[in-house]
């Protein structure tokens, strides 16, 4: 079991998901993952001075679309588990949301990351992975690297250090992406952001969190009308080309 003192491993979870907290609590206990629930911002909750953070122009003009209060409560969700990673005491933790299920490979890449030093982030999960360069060999079937394409998708599972967790609440601060795409980030906040080779955790159910949720009709409808959405390009061009950078950027990794 991971020692829930040195690297706890975080859950996000709505007070109205009580059936996924159950569920999930069973399935870690089942496989020896002790997991500590954190409350997570219901998005249909909040009020006008808790988006102080969320730049609605700029989400418009980034992402091209109109951001959902799921999404809004998605991301502070995760800003409030990266704060309490970073005011702890241990070197680092896992944050998944309540869908996730861990595989064999979870707990000896976490432990195998653990034992390195030189990274702020790992993400344990995409939908995607093209063009990936590896840097470090965590398990015989497990590697961290970095990608020339992306975004990947899905922030439902990933590590963060202590030093990880500070820089990342610095440079997420202002929200104006979804979560997923702005962890991945690491070239505008210089944080080290890897990605596993392979996912060690899944979504078995394919269900979406309940933190996040949003239908594809619902996703469509908020995406705006193309004349409204050149900027967008811009900033994916000039962002896939940062990626694309990045992932040849000197990784400087070292056992402890």
């Amino acid at each position: 079991m991971l020692n829930e003192q040195n690297f706890p491993v975080y859950a996000l979870n709505l007070d109205r998901s009580k059936d996924r907290w159950d569920s999930l609590l069973a399935h870690a206990q089942e496989i020896g993952v002790a997991v500590q629930r954190v409350p997570a911002v219901d998005g249909k909750l909040l009020r006008p001075e808790d988006k102080k953070n969320f730049d609605d122009a700029g989400f418009r003009r980034d992402h091209g679309k109109i951001a959902s209060v799921a999404e809004i409560g998605c991301y502070l969700s995760h800003m409030k588990a990266l704060k309490m990673i970073a005011d702890g005491d241990a070197v680092g933790g896992v944050i998944i949301e309540d869908d996730i299920r861990f595989s064999d490979e979870f707990m000896p890449v976490v432990e195998a990351a653990m034992a390195l030093k030189g990274w702020d982030v790992i993400k344990l999960i995409h939908n995607r992975l093209v063009g990936f360069r590896p840097v470090e060999q965590l398990t015989p079937d497990v590697a961290i690297g970095r990608t020339t394409h992306g975004p990947l998708g899905n922030a439902g599972a990933y590590i963060v250090s202590k030093e990880g967790a500070a820089k990342l609440l610095q440079a997420l601060q202002i929200m104006h992406l979804p979560y997923d795409v702005a962890l991945e980030r690491g070239w505008t906040g210089s944080y080290n952001f890897f990605t596993a080779s392979k996912a060690v955790v899944s979504n078995p159910n394919e269900s979406a969190s309940t933190i996040s949720e949003a239908g594809a009709s619902s996703y469509a409808k908020a995406k705006l009308p193309t004349h409204k959405r050149i900027s967008t390009l811009f900033f994916r061009v000039k962002d896939y080309l940062n990626r694309v950078f990045y992932s040849f950027k000197k990784a400087n990794l070292r056992h402890r």
